[in-house]
């Protein structure tokens, strides 16, 4: 239950505060007045007792409070408890905080007379999330997890997958060739210019194309989410034609396996979506109160060396990928206002 009205305001462009407790999910956003948050808490098996909410309460004012220090004289709380007794839960809502009781099966809020009945847009918010349907719950969810540009970049994928699957076989490198995969002399002296984009919409079998979509799934969420739509599809198609450019090259004048070999896939464009990633994670550094060097070096290691020492990966395209993703994150990145996005490169 939390997950998904968690889950709801971060799409409303909240962040999360992470917090060990399975029955307590904090979001908070930051405005020109100062900082306000709000504490989530599954009270439906009796987690609150004792003074616990008002401790939970201090604990997240001072928290916030010394990560964003310029807010720290302007933080302010509201904790919302899900509860099925609200007459219970009241009694243990001791203290001086700001609460609303959330009545789950009747999904309405009961705001009693000493509480504000506004606080920021919560209470609009939270009537939005309960006026879902099931089918918007759905797509919203979906929004969450991928974004539009990237949900849409994954489903075209696999429809192509699927479709070649029918048609053939996606393990055939013949039969892929024959359906818009990469040799070096098909563009080099073919001229068949098309296949550098073609082909990153193309996978050798199942396992390939799953391994793919998963990090595109993490990385191109996070992406997208920093930096916009249509600047977030742009880079995408600049780091996979660049990407299949730069493997074209290698065959032609590196690679032993020669002009001929097939090429294939969307890690040459995923990589450079981390490439971008890596850039924007630079540049909002200082914002960004989880960012770290060795972290950042880390990630970078695991983007860039996944396919080295493994047969039959196109190395060269990931490495021509990153950078092309790298610099047109650097290019892109021009006029994007920082709109706390920091958070979302936690993982």
């Amino acid at each position: 239950m939390l997950e998904k009205v968690k889950e709801f305001f971060l799409q409303k462009g909240f962040m999360r505060l992470a917090i060990r407790e399975a029955q307590v999910e904090v979001v908070f956003r930051l405005v020109k007045d100062g900082l306000y948050f709000v504490c989530f808490i599954d009270d439906t098996e009796g987690f609150l007792v004792d003074d616990r909410a008002g401790r939970i309460m201090a604990f997240l004012q001072e928290s916030l409070g010394e990560k964003y220090k310029a807010y720290a004289s302007k933080t302010e709380g509201l904790m919302v408890v899900f509860s099925g007794r609200p007459k219970e839960t009241k009694e243990k809502l001791t203290g001086d905080f700001n609460y609303w009781i959330a009545h789950p099966t009747a999904r309405k809020l009961m705001i009693y007379e000493d509480q504000p009945d506004k606080f920021y847009d919560v209470k609009e918010l939270m009537e939005a999330y309960w006026k879902q349907t099931p089918v918007m719950a759905v797509l919203s969810q979906l929004k969450v997890l991928g974004s539009r540009v990237n949900i849409s970049l994954i489903l075209i994928i696999i429809a192509v997958f699927i479709v070649l699957s029918i048609m053939g076989s996606t393990e055939n490198t013949k039969f892929m060739f024959e359906h818009g995969a990469i040799t070096a002399n098909a563009v080099a002296n073919g001229h068949e210019i098309y296949r550098l984009f073609t082909a990153m919409f193309l996978h050798f079998g199942a396992a390939h194309l799953v391994s793919n979509m998963i990090s595109l799934l993490y990385l191109g969420r996070a992406l997208e989410g920093a930096v916009g739509s249509v600047r977030y599809a742009c880079i995408y198609l600049i780091s996979g034609i660049g990407a299949s450019a730069t493997s074209v090259l290698w065959h032609l004048y590196g690679a032993e396996s020669g002009i001929n070999a097939v090429c294939a896939g969307a890690s040459g464009a995923i990589c450079g979506t981390a490439g971008a990633l890596a850039f924007y994670m630079l540049k909002t550094r200082k914002e960004n109160k989880n960012f770290s060097f060795l972290r950042w070096a880390i990630f970078l290691a695991l983007v860039v060396g996944q396919g080295f020492g493994n047969a039959g990966v196109d190395n060269a395209a990931h490495v021509g990928g990153f950078i092309c993703g790298f610099l047109a994150g650097v290019v892109l990145s021009f006029g994007i206002k920082n709109k706390n996005n920091g958070g979302i490169i936690n993982g």
